[in-house]
């Protein structure tokens, strides 16, 4: 029977750190997953219903076609207009038909998205949502003015998941470095030892025996083994820390293009 623990050993705070900080990155990670998907079923919805629109309006500018094509041919057999616009009528009408066709598919690729992103059966119908006219000042009055595009940024950086999950990465990294670091340092470790020994299996008062044991380990050369180690370590942190940066970059873009898009639309 062998008892051992360790008295001094640097890998294992290191080490447990960096599990705690990996456990943070896959936590952050998560929950910038579960933001992400809620987005993209509003925006697929949306663009659901936006498809929806356009095929009730081409449906009534399809009506509107005919009538005119009708009408046209009408004039045309009485002698009232030329050829020219008769053909004109018909060429406007094939093109409303055709931009249906297209929407209508449209629709159907959007409706099946939605079902995808929700986990549901692709050929499942779906709920379109009605706004009145009393409805559209409420739902305006909702829309955020936009303060300055420095503070949202400031905003977006100060709360986004991603930069959570790779600050928590980073920090992992670190401690990665530290228990590379660790293999140039001596391990202390307190060994008991209890037995039985002979050439019998017996617990007579010659048998047993008990041994107390103080172990100094230190790895005076590796073959280069432990220096690459380090470097790959701080490698990896550099290229999380390059990537922190970058995304916290790219963050600061989108708070700028959705501020473009929201005057946009406004306007």
């Amino acid at each position: 029977l062998r008892l051992s623990q360790p008295l001094y050993d640097a890998r294992i705070g290191a080490t447990r750190r960096q599990a705690a900080h990996g456990y943070d990155a896959a936590r952050f990670g998560l929950e910038a997953y579960r933001l992400r998907l809620a987005r993209d079923v509003r925006q697929a919805y949306y663009r659901w219903l936006a498809s929806q629109a356009s095929i009730g309006i081409l449906a009534a500018t399809l009506d509107l076609a005919r009538e005119n094509d009708r009408v046209n041919e009408s004039l045309h057999r009485n002698g009232k207009v030329t050829r020219d616009l008769v053909l004109r009528a018909e060429a406007e009408r094939l093109e409303v038909e055709q931009q249906l066709i297209r929407v209508r598919a449209t629709e159907l690729l959007a409706r099946r998205y939605v079902n995808l992103l929700c986990n549901a059966p692709l050929e499942r119908e779906l709920v379109a949502a009605t706004v009145s006219d009393a409805d559209v000042p409420r739902l305006a009055a909702r829309i955020p003015r936009s303060p300055a595009a420095t503070m949202l940024e400031s905003t977006a950086v100060g709360r986004r998941a991603e930069l959570r999950q790779l600050e928590a990465g980073v920090a992992a990294a670190g401690e990665s470095e530290r228990v590379a670091e660790a293999a140039f340092r001596p391990r202390l470790a307190l060994a008991l030892d209890a037995g039985t020994q002979g050439s019998d299996w017996d617990y007579g008062d010659q048998d047993p025996y008990v041994m107390a044991s103080v172990i100094v380990r230190f790895n005076l050369w590796n073959g280069g083994a432990d220096r690459a180690s380090l470097r790959e370590a701080r490698a990896r942190s550099a290229e999380l820390e390059a990537g922190r940066a970058l995304t916290e970059q790219q963050i600061r873009i989108e708070v700028q293009e959705a501020l473009s898009d929201l005057e946009v639309a406004e306007a």
